[in-house]
């Protein structure tokens, strides 16, 4: 049986995106096509919750956190010859500013394959490249196209959003999601405003325990009489809630491109810089509505942005026309296709 080591990392900074994508890849690698994935994370209370919500379990090695990138590289060798790695795969935050360290991780003789979501044109020492960023294009990477999968198509997420059914919901029905960790706390400025809004009946919480603060939503669902909040933690999938409502708003990272390939109209409240480059673009493609950089936003601005997001039925219309065009949902299929070749 081949062996597969995936790189990621997960916290309440950064958030859970990295790990949760490679969850899905790594299952996907051992159920489609029986290989034996391990999943090499840096220690961090938060990514080990995380990973022990998950339903299927995985071989998890948990790095030493005050590891230098030397100290790491020669863990990562010794990971490779005792378990024979086929293929090395990373998707790391900023691993598009680590060229050293790629270079070292390239002089190991093993396939290595990145994925990132950076902006901007790369040119990586690595085998294949993998980038769902929506302000990357295909054409500038004519010369490279052998190792470069370029686009919102290539996304990695849950399979089931390549056939997720298309419903027209209540618009009174808003889904909130703001990232596994919701790295700023921006959640409950959301909910006041929500809840303040005479457009909405009833809010569809997805949060984690890795958030920090799952209790006090609990108090806050049970204190409000004004508007119904139904809560979720940890839930395996984000697929089957969209269609519960007929808006949503999430954080910039993997759960708006989930909510775009859902076909559900909606709005970004971004929790990263980087995260802002990806928002404007969906914006731009008419699928999104970026509301702006959560941590600068004043609770007047957020709820004023909100409301009009809400009322704004032209744009709902645009998004559920187009969304899935864009997001199409195919991209774990599609990037483990090209990754298996590399064994």
């Amino acid at each position: 049986m081949s062996h597969v080591l995936i790189r990621a990392d997960g916290s309440k900074k950064i958030g859970m995106g990295h790990i949760n994508r490679c969850y899905l890849l790594a299952t996907y690698l051992q159920d489609q096509y029986n290989l034996q994935v391990i999943l090499l994370v840096r220690e961090n209370k938060s990514a080990r919750r995380f990973i022990l919500s998950k339903k299927q379990s995985l071989k998890v090695i948990y790095l030493n956190s005050d590891f230098s990138y030397t100290q790491e590289i020669n863990f990562i060798i010794k990971l490779i010859d005792t378990n024979k790695i086929k293929l090395l795969i990373l998707d790391l935050l900023d691993v598009e500013n680590e060229c050293n360290y790629l270079n070292l991780l390239n002089e190991i003789n093993t396939p290595l394959c990145v994925i990132t979501d950076d902006s901007y044109y790369r040119e990586f020492p690595v085998n294949l490249i993998i980038n769902g960023n929506p302000n990357q294009l295909e054409d500038n990477y004519i010369g490279l196209k052998d190792k470069y999968l370029i686009g919102p198509k290539f996304f990695i997420m849950d399979k089931s959003y390549s056939t997720i059914p298309r419903k027209n919901n209540s618009k009174s029905n808003v889904l909130l999601s703001l990232g596994g960790t919701d790295h700023n706390n921006i959640i409950f400025v959301t909910l006041k405003a929500l809840i303040k809004s005479k457009s909405v009946e009833k809010i569809v919480v997805i949060s984690s325990k890795s958030s920090g603060y799952s209790m006090k939503l609990e108090n806050l669902s049970i204190e409000n009489k004004d508007t119904e909040i139904e809560l979720h933690f940890d839930v395996e999938s984000l697929s089957t809630y969209w269609q519960t409502c007929g808006l949503a708003i999430t954080a910039g990272g993997n759960t708006l491109f989930e909510r775009i390939a859902s076909g559900i109209p909606g709005a970004s409240i971004c929790q990263l810089k980087r995260q802002m480059e990806i928002a404007t673009s969906f914006e731009n493609l008419k699928v999104n509505v970026n509301l702006g950089f959560g941590p600068n936003l004043s609770e007047k601005e957020l709820s004023l942005s909100i409301e009009k997001f809400l009322k704004n039925d032209s744009s709902h219309l645009i998004q559920s026309k187009y969304s899935s065009k864009i997001v199409p949902g195919k991209g774990l299929e599609l990037c483990a296709n090209e990754i298996i070749k590399l064994i």
